[in-house]
C-alpha cells in the first residue's frame, strides 16, 4: 500500500457541545487466537471456530474460553460457515457431500435445529465456503459455485421461509457465468463483477434485478468490490499495464476514476455508514471512516498474519472486521461505535449530559441501572479506561480521574445491544 495511503489522517469533528455519536477507530488489530478454521464472527467477543478435526466451538468472551458448539457433525459432513444474525441467533451451513444443510441456533450456539437443504437434486454442490446473508428471520441469499450440466457456475439462491426451502434468486440460472466477485449487504444491495457479462452490475432489491454500469477497464479474477447501496462503488486490485490498481465511482457507476488514496490495495470491505477497511500489498491495513477519502493505518501486534490464504471479513454486527490467515489465526478490529444492521440498540432514546462535563456524566433513557450494563471508556488516542463499580451511581458515571479530552463511552447489554456516545471532559 502506498505511503500516502498509510500516512493520510482521519480528523474527528465534534460539532457543538451537545451529544454526538461517533465512529471511533482503534489503531491496532487484536490477536484472538490460533484455530483450525474461523467459521463466523459477530463481534470481538462472539465467534465460532473449528478447533481441529471437526471440533467446533464458540466463544462469548473474545476467545478467553471456548464452549462446544451444540451441533454434532461427523465425517463426511463438515461445517463450512456460520452466519450470526445476532449474538444469540446463528445459522450454520453444513456440507454433506451432496448438499448444503442449514441449521439454526436461538441460544447462542448451545443447541441447533435443522431448517432445510439448499440445492435441488439437479445440481452438485462443491465444498466451497458460500456467502450467506440474511435480511431478516425469513429472507436470506446464498451465493456459491455448483456443477450444473457439467459446467461450474456461480448461483444465487433465495429463501423466503427462514431456510426451509430455497430457489434460484435470478430468472437466469447463468446470470453470472464467470463471476469474479460479489458483495451482499444486510440492507439488500449487491455488487457483482463478472466476465460474462463483462463488467460491474448492481442490485438494490436483494438480487431480484441487476443493472449494468458503464464500461470499466479490463477486469481479472482477483478484483474485489464494495458498494454502499447508493451512488458510491469501490474496486481494488485491477491488474494490467494500462490500468490503475483501484477505482471508484461517485455516480452509481456512470463514470469511473482512479482511486488514488487506495492505490495498490488488494482487498476491501465496507460497512455502514462510510467505513472501508483495506488490505495492502505490503501486509498492512488501513481504515477510512469517510468513504475512502482519507485513511489511517491499522497496525498488527507482533504476531502478524502470514501466508497467502488471507481473508478479510465483516462481523455479523456490521461494525467489526476480522482477518484469518493460512494457519487460521484470528485478528479482530472493532469499530467501537454505531449500531449495525443486526445489532439492536439498548435503548430507544439514550442521551448523555452534561457535555462537556467536569466531574460526572449522566445517562438517561436506560432500561435499568448502569450496573447491569458493560461499560467501556476509550480515549481518541486509542487508550482504554476501566469503569469500576465505585465510579457508578444508578445513572451517573464519575469522570474525575480522566484528563481533559474527547472520549467514547460504549454501553453493552447482556442481550448483545450496543450504543456509543461521545463526550468531552473539561
Amino acid at each position: 500500500m502506498k505511503t500516502r495511503l498509510l500516512k493520510s489522517k482521519v480528523f474527528f469533528l465534534i460539532l457543538g457541545i451537545g451529544l454526538t455519536t461517533s465512529i471511533f477507530a482503534q489503531s491496532t488489530w487484536r490477536y484472538a487466537g490460533n484455530y483450525d478454521a474461523v467459521l463466523g464472527l459477530f463481534d470481538d467477543q462472539h465467534f465460532v471456530v473449528d478447533d481441529g478435526n471437526r471440533d467446533y466451538k464458540f466463544s462469548t468472551d473474545g476467545g478467553a474460553t471456548l464452549q462446544n458448539l451444540g451441533l454434532s457433525v461427523t465425517s463426511p459432513k463438515s461445517i463450512i460457515g456460520v452466519e450470526y444474525l445476532s449474538v444469540s441467533r446463528l445459522r450454520a451451513i453444513v456440507f454433506t457431500g451432496s448438499n448444503l444443510e442449514i441449521h439454526e441456533s436461538l441460544d447462542g450456539g448451545l443447541t441447533f435445529s435443522q431448517l432445510g437443504n439448499v440445492f435441488p437434486t439437479s445440481m452438485a454442490v462443491l465444498n466451497i465456503a458460500p456467502q450467506m446473508v440474511s435480511f431478516d428471520a425469513n429472507e436470506s441469499l446464498l451465493q456459491t459455485k455448483v456443477l450444473y450440466n457439467s459446467q461450474l457456475i456461480p448461483v444465487l439462491f433465495r429463501t423466503l421461509d427462514g431456510g426451509a426451502t430455497w430457489n434460484i434468486a435470478t430468472t437466469d440460472t447463468f446470470a453470472f457465468v464467470d463471476l469474479y466477485s460479489m458483495s451482499i449487504y444486510p440492507d439488500g444491495h449487491i455488487a457483482a463483477i463478472s466476465n460474462l457479462p463483462q463488467g460491474v452490475e448492481l442490485s438494490t432489491d436483494k438480487g431480484q434485478s441487476f443493472t449494468a454500469t458503464a464500461a470499466f477497464p479490463p477486469l481479472n479474477s482477483s478484483v474485489k468490490i464494495a458498494f454502499d447501496g447508493g451512488q458510491n462503488i469501490w474496486i481494488t486490485d485491477v491488474a494490467g499495464s494500462q490500468n490503475a490498481d483501484c477505482y471508484y465511482s461517485a455516480d452509481g457507476g456512470a463514470t469511473w476514476q482512479a482511486w488514488l488514496t487506495a492505490e495498490d490495495a488488494m482487498d476491501l470491505k465496507y460497512t455502514n455508514p462510510s467505513n472501508i477497511m483495506l488490505w495492502g500489498t505490503d501486509d498492512t491495513t488501513a481504515l477510512s471512516v469517510d468513504g475512502g477519502n482519507t485513511f489511517n493505518t491499522v497496525h498488527f501486534p507482533a504476531d502478524k498474519p502470514l501466508g497467502s490464504l488471507l481473508r478479510l471479513q465483516v462481523g455479523g454486527n456490521d461494525q467489526c472486521f476480522y482477518i484469518s490467515d493460512g494457519s487460521a489465526k484470528l485478528w479482530i478490529y472493532d469499530l467501537g461505535a454505531s449500531i449495525g444492521f443486526h445489532e439492536k440498540s439498548i435503548a430507544g432514546d439514550l442521551s448523555l449530559y452534561p457535555n462537556p462535563a467536569k466531574d460526572h456524566i449522566v445517562l438517561s433513557g436506560l432500561s435499568s441501572d448502569l450496573s447491569s450494563f458493560k461499560l467501556e471508556i476509550q480515549g481518541f488516542d486509542g487508550r482504554n479506561y476501566p469503569v469500576s463499580s465505585e465510579m457508578l451511581s444508578k445513572d451517573r458515571i464519575s469522570i474525575q480521574d480522566l484528563e481533559a479530552g474527547i472520549y467514547l463511552l460504549r454501553i453493552s447489554s447482556k442481550e448483545g445491544g450496543h450504543q456509543s456516545l461521545t463526550f468531552i471532559k473539561r
